[in-house]
């Protein structure tokens, strides 16, 4: 998939040649620099949706994020902080995912961002909260292959107004919830032989959400084998999810407040213990039509 630190070295004309894939998001142009262009074509799926034509005049308004090999290993330079550094392929795709969507967030500061997932049900949004591990990729993509519109799988944009937007990253998703739901891992995007998770791009199929106010708040806690449980949350309790549930980017502390509280105001809410993501979500999307 992508070729070992160092290994396009002395390979040929053009193997080593500098590529640069560009990006907007949020009004703000960011460019991902490579040194090897091999590297340009695996790289080139994680955001494919903000990426726009290298060629286009419209120059780059943020730092721009360089990606090197140096003595068989990668160096990726992010836009702010200090390099990481890192021999394995699927590493590399990871660290550069991660630098990016801090390069993304940031240029989306006006957003309230929340460690959610969610989707659009009937026009209105669904979101999910829950810390890591709580089964949040897995209600997206169960919400997705039943036909709704994706906003996220682990970040989702919140506005002033109380409407959810999308924020447009690749889901990340244990293969064998994959095989669950009928994907072949090897079917998606970047997937490598043995790994334990996998890519799955929503722009295919119920494709990405346009934003729409958010009408239902699930704090999701995924147990092995649970009966699917769904008790109302009071007022206090959501507030407190979506506090907890906030990233440290975005808007003053005053402000992200004012945005939730207008959220918990508009939105039904309810804490959901499950076993089988697929059959939470369809609860949840009931809830919600």
């Amino acid at each position: 998939m992508i070729p070992a630190a160092g290994a396009g070295e002395g390979a040929g004309p053009g193997v080593t040649e500098p590529a640069v894939l560009r990006y907007t998001v949020c009004g703000t142009t960011l460019e991902l620099a490579v040194e090897d262009a091999s590297l340009r074509q695996p790289l080139s799926h994680l955001f494919p949706t903000y990426q726009i034509e290298v060629e286009s005049p419209e120059p780059a308004s943020a730092p721009a994020i360089t990606v090197s090999a140096r003595g068989g290993e990668y160096v990726v330079h992010p836009s702010e902080g200090v390099p990481s550094y890192c021999k394995d392929s699927s590493k590399l795709l990871a660290v550069c995912e991660f630098a990016l969507t801090q390069a993304f967030l940031a240029a989306c500061a006006s957003f309230v961002q929340l460690h959610a997932s969610g989707a659009v049900v009937n026009g209105r949004a669904v979101l999910a909260l829950g810390a890591a591990g709580a089964g949040k990729s897995s209600l997206a993509l169960s919400w997705h292959r039943a036909g709704h519109p994706g906003l996220g799988d682990d970040v989702v944009f919140v506005d002033q107004q109380g409407h959810a937007h999308p924020f447009k990253r690749l889901y990340e998703v244990q293969t064998d919830f994959l095989a669950a739901v009928g994907i072949e891992p090897g079917a998606t995007c970047l997937w490598e032989a043995g790994s334990e998770e996998a890519w799955y791009d929503p722009g295919s199929g119920a494709g990405w959400a346009e934003p729409a106010p958010v009408s239902t708040i699930a704090v999701a806690r995924f147990r092995h084998g649970a009966k699917l449980s769904i008790e109302p949350l009071s007022r206090t309790g959501v507030l407190n999810a979506l506090l907890h549930s906030q990233l440290p980017s975005g808007p003053t502390p005053g402000r992200r407040f004012d945005s939730l509280a207008r959220l918990v105001e508009g939105a039904q809410a309810f804490e959901v213990v499950f076993g089988s993501a697929v059959e939470a979500a369809q609860a949840i999307a009931e809830h919600a039509g």
